[in-house]
């Protein structure tokens, strides 16, 4: 079965990355993925039938990096996250916002999720919908023209434009391992800013990702992990995949402590990748925190050679289900 399922998967990922022509819009990348999984596929809100989930994670891309002329500035990237199980449905509902600075661009996303959860053996299979919108500004006055009569760069100030934004997801969860795919911009929305020109666009991405459980012992748990992302092919590259691989120890008290280090591939640069965290704090085990540092192995010329990315976490008990009391009375049952 889990053969099988591998293969329909691959299949599924060529399929989808046939119809994108392998091509992408780059989105914010987050070296935690496997704790924000929410944001790259659908299909995972709602998995969780014990907790309501709450995440935030802020990314400094480039610390220390500073543009040839003016405050270009290095990447930041924010998300934040909620998702619900429905257990009455089967299913689960999420929201994510986005909030990623690249220069003089802006991106913001509000997207809504909503996923249904097929029981299978051992595990579950489930499909998620994404919709949403995805707003681009840009401050036109950071930009300097070779050509002032451009009409282009006519606009002195900030601009910014919203477009419908859409997502369809698939995932299998067991309890030693993870597998998923999900195909992100379907409506292949354009930027022009009610002009005549395209200033960007929202290509079709393809992610596809999974992961291990291997326990070692009660305490000892390895967690390997990999992410493969279809990326425009004017960026010089149309994959990036990144693999991480986690150790985790379980206390007495119950806190998982976790650490580990990844590699990710975005050709022209490679970044080497150290994790560190903690799961399961508080006396109701409700809290978690981590951090991820990424050194630039090449192509840093350009930029300066370290990121940083925190995270912390929350989740709190999802409602009961209803079930009515039965009353009964010597005249009436109920």
């Amino acid at each position: 079965m889990k053969k099988l399922f591998f293969q329909i998967l691959l299949l599924v990922s060529l399929f989808f990355a046939s119809l994108s022509g392998a091509q992408a819009q780059q989105d914010a990348q987050f070296s935690q993925y496997m704790f924000n999984q929410q944001y790259l596929n659908p299909a995972v809100v709602g998995l969780d039938t014990n907790y309501i989930h709450t995440g935030l994670i802020f990314r400094q891309q480039w610390l220390g990096y500073k543009a040839t002329f003016d405050d270009g500035g290095a990447p930041s990237s924010t998300v934040l996250s909620i998702n619900a199980p429905i257990k009455r449905a089967k299913s689960g509902i999420g929201l994510h916002l986005v909030y990623d600075v690249i220069g003089p661009v802006t991106n913001t996303e509000i997207q809504l999720s909503y996923a249904y959860h097929i029981p299978i053996k051992n595990g579950r299979f489930s499909i998620g919908l994404r919709a949403g919108m995805y707003n681009q500004s840009t401050d036109f006055s950071k930009f300097r023209p070779v050509d002032r009569d451009d009409p282009l760069l006519s606009n002195a100030g900030r601009i910014n434009q919203f477009v419908p934004d859409f997502s369809l997801g698939v995932y299998l969860s067991k309890p030693t391992y993870f597998v998923g795919a999900s195909m992100n911009h379907l409506s292949q929305s354009e930027i022009s800013y009610a002009t005549s020109f395209t200033f960007a666009s929202l290509k079709q991405s393809l992610n596809v990702v999974g992961g291990y459980n291997w326990a070692i012992n009660e305490n000892i748990t390895i967690m390997p992990s990999a992410l493969v992302r279809f990326l425009p092919s004017d960026i010089s590259n149309t994959l990036s995949y990144e693999a991480t691989i986690l150790g985790n120890y379980e206390t007495k008290a119950r806190n998982n402590i976790y650490f580990g280090f990844g590699f990710r591939d975005l050709a022209p640069t490679n970044d080497l990748i150290f994790l560190l965290g903690i799961n399961n704090l508080l006396k109701d085990n409700s809290l978690s925190i981590g951090y991820a540092f990424d050194y630039v192995l090449n192509g840093s010329t350009a930029k300066a050679p370290t990121s940083h990315e925190f995270r912390l976490g929350y989740r709190l008990p999802a409602p009961k289900r209803y079930e009515r009391n039965i009353i009964r009375t010597p005249r009436f049952r109920f």
